[in-house]
């Protein structure tokens, strides 16, 4: 009698535990349509919709989500296919494991070489135009590869669609060091061409980063490009960050102009020595003959008559050797002595007592010469004048 008791109750829980059971998980396997590798849920049994979501959700979430299919396409080499999978994946909305699913893809890439990985990784940011950490892990393979330049464009294109100024001061620190390492990068012989052509790219994508027009203008001086780099520093020769340093190569340019050009003054023969017209205080023209070994500018009397030299320009007398013996001179301070467009400012002269130089007004000494390159081209008879390059 107890043993029929016992079945009939096993019987009963029987059929109660059949009615009550819980729906079946959806089946998320994944088969491939021919062609496009998108992702097809088949749902093993009708179920109310509320009731397939969260089985679905449970499933989605659960450890095993599965990662066959999208390796198996990976590992052939498959990669538009893979990203359509992963297309299909986040369409079903789940923000969660379509992170997953890309980081597994990223993941995957780095272990590729170069060139497969920079292929699977285009495709990834091609797939989604705001995604930033994929563009980062795919200008780091430029950076591996030594490509500079493409790896910089990306840095670029990701300051403007950042969305935290945490991401943003991490892209310029890329960018810097970038800009360091390719810089490192440039052999002697390549070093000012190509450091003249990486500032320019910078400048072209971030113009109003001011340092860059700086470290510029410093190249185009060293590679003697004085024009150019005057146009560089004049954009930025009022910027409060860097106009101070614009202002002091800009007047490095002009005395570099004013070195590197020459200059011809016309000289007239006396017997072997030659004559050169001079201006005195900028308005009171003489003719001094060169003389190489005089260590002052001297006029005659007549000469000095003729500038009206004051009181108070006389620094003294002094005595004078010259090539007819010692002399008595008096000394004074012009303002300005110039031969052509080639001058010196407070030069002293010394007018000697009975100086009688036929056809001149005086000599021109080494007072003047020594402050610039000067040499006498005798066929054509010109005095070439050129600022001295220390």
């Amino acid at each position: 009698m107890r043993y029929l008791q016992l079945l009939s109750a096993l019987l009963v829980g029987g059929v109660l535990g059949w009615s009550l059971r819980a729906p079946p998980l959806p089946d998320l396997s994944v088969t491939d349509r021919p062609g496009v590798g998108l992702p097809v849920v088949k749902l093993a049994q009708k179920m109310p919709e509320a009731v397939q979501h969260r089985a679905q959700e449970r499933q989605v979430h659960a450890e095993a989500w599965p990662v066959a299919p999208l390796l198996r396409l990976l590992d052939e080499g498959r990669y538009e296919e893979a990203l359509s999978w992963y297309q299909g994946v986040s369409a079903l909305g789940d923000t969660t494991v379509a992170r997953r699913y890309k980081a597994l893809i990223v993941d995957y890439a780095e272990r590729l070489d170069i060139e497969e990985a920079q292929r699977l990784l285009a495709l990834l940011v091609a797939d989604d135009l705001l995604d930033v950490e994929s563009r980062l892990h795919l200008a780091l393979l430029y950076r591996k590869q030594g490509d500079y330049y493409t790896q910089l464009e990306l840095l670029f294109n990701s300051k403007s669609i950042v969305t935290s100024s945490e991401q943003l001061s991490d892209i310029e620190r890329r960018i810097r060091n970038a800009v360091v390492e390719a810089l490192s990068g440039f052999g002697p012989l390549e070093r000012l061409g190509e450091t003249i052509r990486l500032y320019q790219f910078l400048i072209q994508h971030e113009a109003a980063y001011t340092p860059y027009y700086i470290e510029l203008a410093k190249v185009q001086i060293d590679d003697g490009q004085l024009l150019t780099a005057r146009a560089t520093l004049d954009v930025v020769v009022n910027d409060l960050a860097v106009g101070e340093v614009a202002g002091a190569l800009l007047a490095k340019i002009d005395q570099l102009e004013r070195t590197q050009s020459s200059q011809g003054v016309a000289l007239t023969p006396l017997g072997e020595h030659y004559l050169v017209s001079a201006r005195l205080n900028g308005q009171y023209d003489v003719e001094l003959l060169i003389d190489t070994g005089a260590s002052l500018t001297v006029l005659s009397p007549q000469a000095a008559q003729g500038l009206a030299l004051l009181e108070r320009s006389m620094m003294g007398r002094q005595q004078l050797a010259t090539a007819n013996g010692n002399t008595e001179a008096t000394l004074y301070r012009l303002d300005r002595l110039a031969i052509g467009e080639f001058y010196i400012d407070a030069p002293t002269i010394a007018v000697v007592d009975n100086l009688n130089l036929a056809g001149a007004d005086g000599l021109l000494g080494m007072n003047f010469l020594r402050n610039f390159e000067f040499r006498i081209d005798q066929q054509n008879n010109q005095l070439i004048l050129r600022l001295n390059s220390e």
